[in-house]
């Protein structure tokens, strides 16, 4: 399964998780409250939420403790959108910090 979020409405999130292996879309949620999301996964019977073995989420960490009430099987991968996007970041941060280390106006641009 993967969970994550998009923007719904100017300035609101909703939820939008997606069957991994069949690419269907579980119903979108109009937040992303933790007790909406909650309730709409308790509707389904714990046997069939502790087949659920995986969930891809992005790495603000928010979901974490809800997926390991609710999915007890399941585990937690980050999704290589967001590892790469922090990768890019960080890569990003650093050659600027190297490139304010010279002077400017001794190096050709």
């Amino acid at each position: 399964m993967s969970w994550d979020e998009f923007s719904f409405k100017k300035g609101e999130l909703a939820f939008v998780s997606q069957n991994y292996e069949n690419n269907e879309l579980i119903p979108i949620l109009d937040n992303r409250r933790q007790t909406t999301i909650r309730n709409f996964f308790l509707k389904y019977p714990l046997k069939v939420r502790q087949e659920v073995r995986f969930i891809t989420m992005d790495m603000s960490g928010a979901y974490m403790p809800l997926v390991r009430r609710l999915f007890i099987n399941a585990q937690i991968i980050i999704d290589r959108f967001h590892i790469i996007q922090k990768l890019d970041r960080s890569f990003l941060k650093k050659r600027i910090a190297i490139m304010n280390q010279f002077n400017k106006k001794l190096l050709p641009y």
